[in-house]
């Protein structure tokens, strides 16, 4: 049996826009090739490939969803759709093919659960994690990793952490878990002052039972390998330790790396791997992996590969240049100080929640 299980939907491509949009079928299918033509993951089972997992039971949805929002992603996708602003399109099949990336992230944890793999990446789309409970956002229609949360949960998995490094904070799963105690949303993401979504700043910690369960690590632009590894070190790690998840659900965006024009963070191939490696090591067996952003198609393929590798504790397949480790490793000492100060920041906010 293969150790990880890479779930697909190959309705993605149903759910695409009308004219130019980062957020394509492409940066998905692009990779998908790469993977089946030019990796041995698949042919030497080391990761069993599984597209046909249906549609997330609409109780799946409304245990996250306003019922009136999942009835206007029904009704607006049956008129054919169109642009709703804020980054996000609707298409004729957007409501099927977002029932179908849910589910796809539902059963990444529960086979996990189960038992029958050590870890998943649900390679889905549309994205999930700034969709709140009553609106899209952000090229986000239902949010995935809140809907196998709460899935898992009922699994009896009681605590669930998320670990979000996407470029963007994932501030709709942390807007619906906010005064939930049983959930906690940890997000490393651009500076939110000077990016988008502009929420997830350090000073949002959750709300009433919730206070100290919502944590966001701003990161600076030009951050890369070492300014990431730092907060791993020393926030994610602790909080890791205290909080002892019973389901760890990482949030993966590549468009963190330095190919991605749109972010001005510095990640290299060496820091995807790191955070599929992290998991395998800190989770104790009990991760899965949700796709989010990461718009270069070009190197998606790569950097799949490489996120996998990490979690199945393979030889790193994909490595920067010399060149390019220079700039996306060492960076700059000002970036590194200011993380430095960020983490000596939130420590202080969080100090009456965990020992750091």
């Amino acid at each position: 049996m293969a150790r990880i299980a890479l779930l697909h939907n190959p309705n993605n491509i149903e759910h695409k826009p009308a004219s130019f949009s980062p957020e394509n079928p492409e940066r998905i299918e692009k990779a998908m090739r790469f993977l089946k033509a030019r990796t041995d993951l698949f042919s030497r089972k080391k990761v069993d490939l599984i597209e046909d997992f249906g549609e997330a039971d609409i109780e799946e949805i409304t245990a996250v969803h306003d019922p009136l929002y999942v009835n206007f992603v029904r009704d607006y996708s049956a008129k054919g759709g169109g642009f709703l602003g804020d980054s996000t399109y609707f298409s004729a099949s957007t409501y099927s093919v977002a029932r179908t990336a849910a589910q796809g992230a539902i059963t990444a944890a529960e086979v996990v659960v189960k038992g029958e793999y050590e870890s998943a990446f649900a390679f889905i789309r549309p994205p999930g994690h700034h969709a709140r409970r009553d609106r899209y956002s952000g090229y986000c229609i239902f949010n995935n990793g809140a809907i196998a949360a709460r899935h898992i949960q009922r699994m009896r998995k009681k605590r669930v952490m998320f670990i979000d490094w996407d470029a963007h904070a994932g501030n709709g799963t942390s807007s619906i878990f906010y005064d939930n105690p049983t959930v906690l949303t940890l997000s490393i993401h651009r500076d939110p002052h000077e990016f988008y979504p502009h929420e997830g700043f350090m000073y949002q910690i959750g709300s009433g039972e919730g206070r100290g369960y919502n944590i966001n690590v701003e990161m600076p632009k030009g951050s890369g390998d070492r300014e990431y590894r730092l907060v791993f070190h020393e926030i994610v790690e602790p909080v890791m330790r205290e909080f002892a998840p019973d389901f760890v659900i990482g949030i993966n965006g590549f468009d963190s790396h330095y190919t991605d024009s749109y972010s001005g963070l510095k990640l290299s191939e060496e820091g995807v791997y790191f955070f599929g490696d992290f998991l395998r090591k800190r989770a104790n067996g009990k991760f899965s992996i949700i796709m989010e952003g990461g718009y270069s198609s070009s190197n998606n393929g790569k950097l799949t590969e490489n996120l996998l590798a990490g979690m199945g504790g393979w030889e790193m397949p994909h490595s920067s240049s010399l060149e390019r480790l220079s700039i996306t490793i060492i960076g700059t000492e000002k970036t590194y100080s200011i993380v430095q100060e960020k983490i000596k920041e939130l420590k202080n906010i969080l100090r009456d929640y965990y020992s750091f």
